[in-house]
């Protein structure tokens, strides 16, 4: 039976045995749960200067998490997003993630587009933006700053960006 009864038939050492095992195959995946997220929250895995690439390559690893990525900032209608170059910002919604940059509008940060960028703010992985077209979003953006370019212009590859 899978639901005690008042009947004098039913023991009661099988109404306990049902919510016992149900009990254990809970914890069972509570704990293997918290055995992945723990992987993944585990201060091994810096928030901080991460790639574009990396962050959705590790989405799941910094769901909810507060971070600092840098790309080039793509600022334009309904689009407004991250990507590690130019290049792939021209191609496709897939490898980039779209910036909560609030509802003042886009246009108060157009200066920033076509910059390498460092931006600031929580992550939250799956289909997000304007229409679900990007696999994340960081939202809300808490700072957004140029990054100086190291050599003469050119985007530094060890940051986790392209060529633009």
């Amino acid at each position: 039976m899978l639901f005690p009864t008042t009947s004098p038939r039913v023991p009661d050492v099988q109404a306990a045995a049902v919510p016992k095992a149900l009990r254990q195959i809970a914890v069972a995946a509570i704990a293997l749960g918290m055995a992945a997220c723990g992987q993944c929250r585990d201060a091994a895995i810096p928030a901080a200067g991460l790639g574009v690439t990396e962050l959705l390559a590790k989405a799941d690893c910094f769901e909810g998490r507060d971070v600092t990525v840098r790309g080039v900032a793509v600022i334009v209608f309904e689009g407004t997003s991250l990507y590690p170059s130019m290049d792939l910002a021209e191609k496709t919604t897939e490898a980039g993630v779209w910036l909560g940059l609030g509802y003042v509008g886009y246009k108060d940060y157009l200066g920033f587009h076509g910059k390498f960028v460092r931006i600031e703010g929580k992550f939250h992985s799956g289909p997000t933006g304007h229409f679900g077209l990007w696999p994340g979003a960081i939202w809300p953006v808490e700072t957004i700053s140029v990054v100086p370019a190291k050599d003469g212009g050119k985007v530094d590859w060890s940051l986790g960006a392209g060529r633009r």
